[in-house]
């Protein structure tokens, strides 16, 4: 899988609601909370709160231009959902503008779970779920030949 799977499957649906609905896409922010992927060399994060001052900016600045409705799509699953839905109260707050975060895990996760071939587990960064979504989006990006059954699943006690 290549780096990137998270944005490249949100992007893609984000022009596909694009077209079908008429609407502006506005570019992608490449950059999210990843504090958790750290240990992997080449990671960027940012704050949880600078996430969401600027998804706010970004939401303020849009309808300051008129825009009353905006969807923003969640690329990197559930790290990203707190900041971002917190952006979206403040600029509802601040504007009443219908705002709306999206989350294709969240969407996907009951299909997921009732399609899935894998174990518990399995539907991870890099699982079968998003194997899947690569394969039918990007084909060509994916290497098939490199992929290992490595499944983790770590339970705490309390």
């Amino acid at each position: 899988m290549p780096l990137g799977t998270d944005s490249f499957v949100s992007i893609r649906l984000a022009e596909d609601a694009a077209k079908r609905s008429n609407v502006v896409l506005t570019p992608p922010l490449w950059f999210g909370w990843s504090d958790h992927h750290m240990g992997y060399s080449g990671t960027i994060t940012l704050r949880a709160e600078t996430l969401t001052r600027v998804i706010e900016d970004v939401g303020l600045s849009l309808t300051k231009h008129g825009f009353k409705k905006l969807l923003i799509i969640n690329g990197h699953r559930i790290t990203n959902l707190s900041p971002l839905i917190i952006a979206a109260m403040n600029i509802r707050k601040k504007t009443e503008a219908f705002v709306s975060v999206i989350d294709p895990a969240v969407i996907g996760a009951n299909i997921g779970k009732q399609m899935r071939k894998s174990e518990i587990g399995g539907l991870g960064h890099g699982g079968e779920l998003e194997t899947s979504h690569m394969l039918h989006l990007y084909p060509g990006l994916v290497e098939m030949k490199d992929a290992i059954r490595e499944i983790k699943v770590e339970l705490k006690r309390s």
